[in-house]
């Protein structure tokens, strides 16, 4: 009995996709403040534009998710957001260490891995299983070079 509760525990608590879901939220800022923040190649229902402070919010699955931030009179600063495995899915070695320490009968630990497979597949296809880092990005923006000779900016 105790481990037919430990699997529907994991069947319901498990499943990363239910905790983490597919987007992910990322706070933007700069100094100064005010900074238009282009977010790219970050997944189709990603944020298109936040204003610094704010949340950007990219699509967990996203290899190339990149942000741009801009001011006028400021250099143009790149932040490349990296694809890591999410902590949370630390929960499948935990849930698996209970269902299979609990038994050395085959037949049980055939239905818990029929439970979490299901399960660690949906998480890889929707993307919930990782996520992007930084996931708060500041960044000194650096005035731009002034050609003091004509008093245009380049």
């Amino acid at each position: 009995m105790k481990r037919l509760a430990a699997l529907f525990a994991f069947v319901l608590a498990g499943c990363t996709t239910v905790s983490n879901g597919p987007m992910q939220r990322v706070l933007v800022d700069s100094e100064p403040r005010g900074a238009v923040v282009l977010v790219r190649n970050c997944g189709a229902f990603a944020s298109k534009e936040v204003k610094t402070p704010g949340v950007a919010w990219v699509s967990r699955r996203s290899t190339q998710c990149e942000l741009v931030f801009r001011k006028p009179y400021y250099e143009e600063q790149r932040v490349k957001l990296r694809r890591r495995t999410a902590r949370s899915l630390s929960r499948y070695g935990t849930a698996a260490d209970i269902l299979f320490d609990a038994s050395n009968d085959f037949e049980d630990m055939a239905l818990g891995a029929a439970f979490m497979l299901p399960s660690f597949a949906i998480d890889a296809a929707s993307g919930a299983m990782f996520e992007l880092q930084p996931s708060d990005v500041f960044t000194d923006l650096v005035p731009a070079r002034q050609d003091w000779r004509d008093g245009k900016t380049p």
